[in-house]
């Protein structure tokens, strides 16, 4: 499973597919520079080669934006 966080928006990719399986558009909290891992009451969770990487903000540009651009 690949987690991509990108301001306050999250993708998550298993099993290496191009397109990601579950999309969270605005996340509430702090979301700067945090990592948690939660697993429930009751529940066994197994972490496994766990790598963290910092990417750069990708920012998305509106409609005026890229016409502005041609």
């Amino acid at each position: 499973m690949r987690i991509e966080v990108n301001g306050a928006s999250a993708k998550m990719f298993i099993d290496g597919l191009k397109y990601s399986s579950f999309v969270v558009d605005e996340m509430l909290g702090n979301t700067k520079k945090s990592v948690g891992l939660y697993v429930d009451m009751a529940t066994i969770g197994y972490f496994k080669d766990l790598k963290v990487t910092k990417k750069p903000l990708k920012v998305k540009q509106t409609q005026r934006e890229n016409k502005g651009s041609i």
